[in-house]
């Protein structure tokens, strides 16, 4: 008996009559002789990072551009910055956040992502990319280093992190696309950060990262297992957008700290 464990490892082994197959995540092949999926190295590939520096990773690569040449919007070639294949990306910049929310939109001006954070804003775009945070004491007298043309200098090298943006935490967003960040729906429920494999859905609470859709999907608390208490204990629990609620029996009131269900006459005994 074969089994996909031993015969497809990282990847999905479908039974055949005889045999089997072994489908693979993008950026990995089937190796026969080690009976697994590894790492699929695109730098060895000519059609990748044309006229860049191209670094593998783990299921994909990243592609660097020496000045004055700047990824273009396909990310497999670097281009001279004059080229109409690149548009800066602008959009709006969110003046403050409060709980992962975005509020006081600046009206009447779009900006790039560097513009944004380092002179506007607490947040960029219409999916609320989070900027650095400016306690972290690395932000200090750094905005005299940001160039007179803000929003083009600096978007127009979006591999080189600006003075003003601290550095290793986040790149720029100018010239991105959805797709360049690794998500293909904006990261909804989420919010887009720079890591050092390349870019990832940081999800809000009540939402976890699905690795197969580079997407945050919502937890169902409902179906949890491992926790410390079952939730709403002396009722149905029901699963909802980034939460749940305790439905309860009849003559029972939920606690929403505790998550479960009492008998009424336990939460308001004046009432018995």
């Amino acid at each position: 008996m074969i089994f996909g464990s031993e015969f497809c490892r990282n990847g999905q082994c479908l039974n055949t009559v005889p045999g089997y197959k072994c489908f693979c995540r993008t950026g990995y092949f089937y190796d026969s002789s080690r009976l697994e999926c590894v790492d699929q190295d695109e730098c060895q590939n000519e059609v990748y990072c044309i006229n860049g520096e191209c670094l593998n990773t783990e299921g994909s690569y990243h592609c660097f551009c020496s000045l004055p040449l700047v990824l273009d919007a396909t990310g497999n070639r670097c281009v001279n910055f004059s080229s109409r294949e690149y548009e800066i990306h602008l959009d709006v910049c969110w003046q403050t956040v409060a709980d992962y929310i975005c509020q006081d939109l600046l009206h009447g001006q779009q900006t790039t992502y560097t513009e944004c954070c380092c002179r506007l804003g607490e947040a960029w775009g219409q999916n609320c990319a989070l900027c650095p945070h400016r306690s972290s004491g690395k932000w200090s007298g750094m905005d005299k280093h940001l160039p007179a043309e803000v929003g083009m200098s600096w978007a127009a090298h979006p591999a080189l992190p600006p003075p003003c943006r601290p550095p290793g935490l986040y790149e720029g967003f100018e010239g991105l696309q959805a797709e360049e960040c690794g998500i293909l729906n904006g990261c909804e429920n989420g919010r887009c950060v720079r890591v050092p494999e390349g870019y990832t859905c940081d999800c809000f609470d009540g939402f976890q990262l699905d690795m197969t859709r580079m997407a945050c999907v919502d937890i169902n608390e409902c179906e949890e297992v491992g926790s410390p208490e079952p939730l709403c204990r002396g009722g149905t629990c029901e699963n909802t957008e980034g939460s749940y609620r305790c439905k309860c029996l009849p003559g029972y009131v939920a606690l929403a700290r505790s998550h479960h269900c009492v008998p009424q006459t336990a939460q308001n005994p004046a009432a018995a």
